[in-house]
Parts: C-alpha cells; structure tokens; sequence
C-alpha cells in the first residue's frame, strides 16, 4: 500500500520532471531560434554587401556612359583610323584607287586572312608588288602616310631595270592595323 507521502512525493516529483522538460524544450527552441537568426543576419548581411555592390555598379556604368557619350566622336574617330572586318574593302578600294594613280600594275597580297596579334595591336600584313618608277613609288608612299587607316611600311624591295630612275618592279611589305575584335560576330 501506498503510505500518504509518497503520493504526494510522486505528484511533485512527475510535476518537477514536466516543468523540467518544459525548461528543457524553451531551451532548445531557444537554440533554434538562435540558428535561425544568425543564419538570417549573415544572409542579411550578405545581401546589404550584394546591394551595396550593385550601387557600385550602377554609378560605374553611369560614369562609363558619361565618358562615352562625352568622348563618342573621338571615339569614332579613332575607330575610323583601324579598319574591322565590315569597313575593310573600302581600305582595298583606297589602296587600290592609290595603286591605280601610280603603278603600271600592282598586285595586293594578303599574307595572312585574319589579324595578326602584335603586343596589344591587331594586324593584317600585306605585300604590294608593284610595277611603277622610283618617283610614282615616293608618291604611293606618301598617299600610305596621309591614308586615313593606320599602316606601317615594313620593307621596300627593288628591281630596277631602268636605272635609279626609271620603272621597275618593287615590293612593299605593310601592316594594317585593324580593330580589336576585328570580326563584328
């Protein structure tokens, strides 16, 4: 039989482990919540770092259109002087209208089809072989320094039959610097 006590002992003992439970549960929860608030603060934080970046941005490409708007006819201008894939015949058709003025006959090469890489410059390398006299070939090489495209002549070979003066056959070796990328693709 059960004496008075110890019911009374096993009410309070049942009623201690509830409420120890409970305190053990709030902890727990309190713990989760914890977690959970950390892992909202870093995302938080991570987000305010992302926005403040995105800001960063925007003033960036808001500055880099006002130079570019500011600057765009030197730019075109710039650009004009190397030529890309797109406005490449119409250097042709200036070169060959030069060689036309000043040449019995001429030969345009390509010695390569698509731009060579030189330091941070794309270039085309061309060779002229040319049919003409010594002061017809002063003459296409100053027409090459006033063009409106930036070339680079690399050498000038000779074969003289008529003398210092007369015609002969001559080679010109040259570089066309053209746009960085060269293809509009």
């Amino acid at each position: 039989m059960k004496s008075a006590g110890s019911g009374s002992f096993v009410r309070h003992v049942n009623k201690t482990l509830v409420l120890a439970g409970i305190l053990v549960a709030l902890i727990l929860v309190n713990i989760i919540f914890i977690v959970l608030i950390r892992n909202q603060i870093a995302t938080v934080l991570l987000l305010r770092a992302e926005q403040n970046q995105l800001a960063n941005d925007r003033r960036i490409i808001s500055t880099s259109e006002d130079i570019s708007a500011r600057y765009r006819d030197q730019i075109a201008a710039i650009s004009a002087v190397f030529p890309n894939e797109v406005n490449f015949p119409r250097f042709i058709e200036y070169l060959e209208s030069t060689l036309r003025l000043h040449t019995d006959s001429y030969k345009i090469k390509f010695n390569s089809f698509s731009p060579v890489a030189e330091q941070d410059k794309l270039i085309l390398l061309l060779t002229l072989s040319l049919n003409s006299d010594y002061n017809r070939l002063a003459q296409i090489l100053t027409e090459l320094e006033k063009a409106p495209y930036m070339t680079h002549v690399t050498g000038i070979h000779a074969k003289s039959g008529g003398g210092f003066t007369g015609a002969g056959e001559y080679t010109v070796a040259m570089k066309v610097y053209v746009q960085n990328p060269f293809s509009q693709r």
